[in-house]
Parts: structure tokens; sequence; C-alpha cells
């Protein structure tokens, strides 16, 4: 199968020796309670003591479980769900900030107190936190089967084990209270469909499963198979979703069976697959031949050597990239590209010298390029100065990363998407790193997490568009570490 890490935005492309992106060129990636006692306010220490007992489990911090079933059989005992934080105590950083800011503060466990049973499902790269290696593969377990592939990953659960509802990534007191609330809300909207038969509870099901969160939904199984056993006559069109998801693991298994670098024989195959698409489908197949157009311009380019070589790209780009993308974007990327390839001898020299067309006297007009993609003055004031600000990051691209968070919710939508593929690009590219550098599956499953973490905070189609990207280049963990794993081919002589 054609894997690869390039960022799903068809309007940017990044490759080692050439970066091009609108103006600003990413340069650099190659407890105490206080004391209520004091002035007498409390005389007696019988109400001190009364006072202490109301005030302390407000105060209090949650105990969390570590044996799923036993924390399920708890929760049926006391008519509560199960609260499961899927985490990585020691090297997930939006876990740790997670359970610092929000889980581990007096006010979450008041609010969780009556609610939930709470377990910890933790992967740690150190095993003796949770008691041995034999604990880590049980919690691995677990998060094979609720199919977990981001950290940190909360589901909440009925006694019975469905999937009710819960939240990925890093949020807030008010996000995850949210979050939480409307899973509780589903739980009993399945417990009322229980009394239920046939077509009604068919739709009460359907509305259940669609009110957990679409990138939930995998973990939420069970309840997808109670809805498909119930819907025999499709009143809800989940036998559709069925059919749909067939006919994608089939196109992928063929997929795999294709050569590394055989494009013709790719894009005949998904060519065939939208010509046969199942509705639900469409976009999927559509998206996986933009990125594998980019994926072939990234490595023609890279090996381009001649003025014609840069011509030949250009019509590659103009005839089969361009008609591949959504109509609303044609033009735009039209722009973009007879901007970028208006000098071929200089675009040939930045890729020779591994310049960037912004860098030079010659190449790109950046106002000209600005004015083509609607920013007004006041959105370049912005970019430029969010240019400096990543400049001054020097190699960490964390802060380069948290200084494009800053800057995308006061954005404007036209430099909204400047910035979200721009982040898309910083974010594949830590990736790569993560790749290039694994030795274990695991470590491959580390980078997977790393990027779909980092993308929560881009806008829907962006955050959809890369989601897919991701989860099809990390299909199959062995696979891309194998390929990572691969001695580089020798240079000829010649």
């Amino acid at each position: 199968m054609l894997y690869h890490a390039a960022h799903a935005h068809a309007t940017f492309f990044y490759h080692p020796r050439h970066h091009i992106l609108p103006g600003i060129v990413y340069k650099r990636i190659d407890t105490g309670i206080t004391n209520v006692y004091n002035g007498g306010m409390f005389k007696t220490p019988l109400l001190a003591a009364c006072v202490a007992v109301m005030v302390a489990p407000a105060f209090a911090t949650m105990e969390w479980m570590t044996d799923l079933e036993t924390a399920k059989t708890k929760a049926a005992a006391e008519n509560k769900a199960v609260l499961v934080d899927f985490t990585g105590s020691d090297w997930c950083g939006w876990c740790i900030k997670l359970r610092k800011e929000v889980f581990d503060t007096p006010e979450f466990a008041q609010y969780a107190a009556d609610k939930f049973i709470p377990v910890e499902i933790d992967l740690p790269n150190d095993a003796s936190k949770i008691g041995g290696q034999a604990q880590l593969e049980r919690n691995q377990q677990i998060c094979d089967n609720f199919r977990i592939d981001a950290f940190p990953t909360i589901l909440v659960l009925t006694p019975q084990g469905d999937v009710v509802g819960g939240f990925s990534g890093g949020t807030n007191m008010a996000g995850a209270t949210q979050a939480l609330n409307a899973a509780l809300a589903n739980a009993q909207k399945l417990n009322a469909a229980a009394g239920l038969q046939g077509a009604e509870k068919a739709k009460a099901l359907m509305a259940v499963y669609s009110a957990v969160p679409e990138d939930l939904r995998a973990a939420a199984r069970s309840l997808k198979d109670e809805l498909i056993a119930t819907d025999t006559t499709n009143v809800t069109g989940i036998q559709d979703e069925v059919k749909a998801e067939q006919q994608r693991q089939e196109v992928l298994a063929k997929f795999r069976n294709i050569d590394e670098d055989d494009y013709a024989a790719a894009l005949s195959l998904v060519d065939e697959a939208i010509a046969n698409a199942h509705p639900q489908n469409v976009e999927f197949f559509k998206n996986a031949k933009i990125e594998i157009l980019q994926r072939k311009i990234y490595l023609t380019m890279n090996e381009a050597k001649t003025v014609e070589d840069i011509e030949a790209i250009k019509q590659m780009m103009l005839n089969e990239l361009v008609p591949a993308l959504p109509e609303a974007d044609r033009e735009e990327v039209k722009a973009q590209i007879e901007l970028e390839f208006a000098d071929p001898q200089a675009m040939l020299k930045q890729l020779e010298e591994g310049t960037a067309p912004a860098e030079t006297k010659e190449g790109i007009d950046e106002e000209e390029l600005y004015a083509a993609l609607g920013l007004t003055d006041e959105d370049t004031q912005q970019l430029k100065g969010l240019e400096a600000r990543i400049d001054a990051c020097g190699e960490d691209i964390e802060a380069i990363i948290k200084e494009i968070d800053t800057a995308l919710p006061q954005a404007s939508p036209a430099l909204v998407k400047v910035l979200a593929p721009l982040k898309a690009m910083v974010v594949m590219h830590k990736g790569q790193l993560m790749v290039a550098t694994a030795k274990t599956e695991a470590d491959i499953i580390s980078a997977k997490n790393y990027m779909l973490q980092a993308i929560e905070n881009l806008p829907e189609e962006e955050r959809t568009q890369l989601r897919n990207t991701i989860e099809q280049h990390f299909a199959d963990p062995a696979e891309v570490l194998r390929r990572t794993q691969e001695p580089a081919p020798q240079a000829s002589e010649d």
C-alpha cells in the first residue's frame, strides 16, 4: 500500500529539498484547605468537626481503579457509569496535563463522586509503575479491544460495557464535564431503548450511536453490533454503513498488494474505487487519490534534474492533481501553482540548493501570493508576526505548534486556510521524525497518537481529512516499522 505521512491539504507540499508555502516558510524543520478556623470562627471542636465532614468531600481526589471488570461490577451495584481514562502517564503530555488540571482537582472529584466509577488504563513506558509487564500487556489488550489509537482517550461505559460517549485529547474542566454530561444523557437513552422492540428499538439505538462522538465510534463496537443485529430491515441505514466499511477494507487490502512506487497501479485502483464507491465512500476514495498524487509529486520533485523536469511536474500538478481536488479549491491551487512555477529555472536552482522561494530575491512575489489567497493587510501582518515568532523557536517543534495554535483562534477565515495546513505540515514532520527513529510497533503507534492529538483543534474539514490520512498511513503499524528499518538503497556509481 502506498503509505505516506504528507499532510492532506492539497494546496501545500513539503519535501526535503524544497518547501512551498505562501510567505511563511517553515525553514527549520529538516493543596491545602484554607484554615477557616482562624480568628475563632468556629469555637467548638464539635462544630468544627461537623464543618470539616461537610467540606472534605468537595476537596477530595478520586481513587482510580485499575481493573475494568471489577469497576463494571461496582458500577452496576452503585447505579453509576464507568469512566475510563486511557493514558500514557509517563510520556503523554496531554494525558499528564488532563490529569493534573482536571481529574485530580477537588472540583472534578465532587462532580464525579455520584456519577462514575473511575478506571485508569495506563500504558506507561515504565511498566513497573503499574506493577509490571503482565499488567501492561493486559492494558494493551483492553486498548485494542476498544480500538484506542490516541491518548488521552476518555470513555464513558455503561455497567454492561457499552460505550456511550467521552472525549479524546486535552481539554479543560468545562469541556470535560460537558462531554461527560452528554455521555450520561446518552446512557439514559440506551437504557430506555432496552424496553423497545423492532424498528423503534433500532431507531433508538441509532440515536444513541450517533450521539457518540465520531472519533470514538470505533470503540462503541458492541453498541454498533447490537444496532446491526436489531435493524435487519435497514430502517436506520446502518446496513449501508456496514457495506461501506466492507468496501473500504476490500480496497485497502488490494492496496497492500501494490508495490510502494507503482503509482500507475495505485491510481488505477483508486479510480476504480471512486467509480464503484458506495455513496458513503466517495469522499474517502477521492481523498485517497489526492494523497497518492501528492506522494507522486513529492518524489518526482525530489528527483528533478532539468528545467524540463520542472515543467513536467507543473503539468502533472495542473492536469492530474487540480482536477482531483474539490471544485471549490481548484482555482486557488491552480493560481498558487502558476505563481510557484513562474520561473522553472529559478525553481530548479532552489531545489538544487535546498532553498525556498520566499528566501530568494527571485521566484514568487509574496504580495501577489497573499492577494491570490485573499489575505488582507491585517492578515499579512499577523502572518509575518507569526513567522518571526516561529523563527525564534529554532528547532523546537512543540513551541512552533504552540505558536500556531495561539494564532489560529484569532485568525480570519482566509488566514486559517494558510495556518491550518502549516500546522498540519509541522505535525506531520514531527510524526515523520518519530517514525524514522522508531524501534518497535509501540513507537509507531506513539507517532500516530501524537499526530491525532496534535490536529484536534484544526478546523473540522482539515481535521477530518488529515485524520483519514493518518489512519491510512498507520493502518498496518508492523508494515510501517518494517519499511523504516529497511536499509537505504545504495547510490549508483554511474
